[in-house]
């Protein structure tokens, strides 16, 4: 997926791949650059962690063990568990990392050949049963002992947007502990955070996909924001174009063409906001923006249309 744009050229950007993206941490001026290396340095360490596919990662160990019993797991991990359980159910299971099998019967087809998603379709049994091992319900954790377990054999993992949305935050509250005043933090086009101001700015703009808006960068400010969408990144399945993003209710991809774009303040609600709402549509996007104050939302229904917008802004 390309990178979204950071507009402005004085600025200082230190960079880094990190979780399959082109991470960036960008700064007003040259203050704060160490910490900003560093804080690059500790999301390596994060997606080592994160990443399903890695061994020897929490969420890897957690697939491994937590269906034979209770699975220990370090405190920053549990809070994270209990916020992504939040977020489920907010957005009515339309957001959920429990479906780690159906993401993995859908990317381990993927030839890794080209630089989007080629597979083969899985049968309609499997994504069913797949489908049926997702959700929450499958799930119990004990917060105060650290630890969680699931109740069926098949239950996995996978924080896919969300690990980025995480890490954006993560990254944020890294910097300001350091001292930095101002600073947005991308990873690829997915998800960005930023806070503070640049000198003489309203706050830091942003390049937005085409067509969502008159203009063609917002500016952000103490806010992050998460696109989510097939116009980049899509899955060929028989030589025909579906959307990646996978609807955990049925295991199908959720309609192709669709482009949503949240706001709001913290980037890992941003991305189970613009999820949902590309896997739901326009009356539950409309809802979600409805019950988080502050919060933005855009959803494109097919290339070259007209975004429509819900929250308490337009953009100029």
């Amino acid at each position: 997926m390309a990178d979204r744009p950071i507009v402005g050229t004085s600025f200082r950007r230190c960079t880094s791949r990190v979780m399959g993206s082109e991470a960036q941490v960008v700064l007003p001026d040259t203050a704060g650059v160490e910490i900003a290396e560093e804080s690059l340095l500790r999301l390596d360490w994060l997606d080592c962690h994160l990443n399903p596919y890695n061994s020897e990662s929490e969420v890897a160990r957690i697939n491994e063990e937590a269906a034979g019993g209770w699975c220990t797991i370090p405190a920053w991990m549990a809070a994270l568990l209990v916020e992504l359980k939040r977020l489920s159910e907010w957005t009515e299971g339309a957001f959920d990392c429990t479906c780690g099998r159906l993401l993995r019967m859908w990317n381990m087809l993927h030839d890794g050949a080209t630089a989007h998603h080629v597979v083969r379709q899985p049968t309609h049994a499997d994504l069913d049963r797949a489908a049926a091992l997702s959700g929450w319900r499958h799930v119990e954790l004990d917060v105060v002992g650290g630890a969680v377990r699931f109740h069926s054999p098949g239950v996995e993992l996978n924080l896919s947007a969300a690990a980025k949305g995480y890490a954006a935050d993560w990254a944020c509250r890294y910097l300001k502990a350091g001292g930095v005043p101002a600073a947005i933090v991308s990873l690829g086009s997915s998800s960005i955070a930023a806070f503070g101001l640049p000198a003489g700015e309203a706050g830091w703009r942003v390049g937005l996909p085409p067509n969502i808006a008159p203009a063609d960068s917002i500016a952000l400010c103490d806010e992050a924001m998460s696109v989510s969408g097939s116009a980049e990144q899509w899955l060929s399945v028989n030589g025909r174009r579906r959307s990646h993003i996978i609807d955990p209710a049925n295991g199908r991809p959720a309609r192709y063409g669709v482009t949503a774009i949240a706001i709001c303040n913290s980037a890992l609600t941003a991305e189970a906001m613009s999820t949902a709402a590309a896997v739901r549509g326009d009356a539950f996007a409309a809802r979600l923006a409805a019950s988080l104050p502050d919060s933005r939302l855009a959803l494109q229904q097919r290339p070259g249309t007209r975004a429509r917008w819900y929250g308490n802004w337009r953009p100029t």
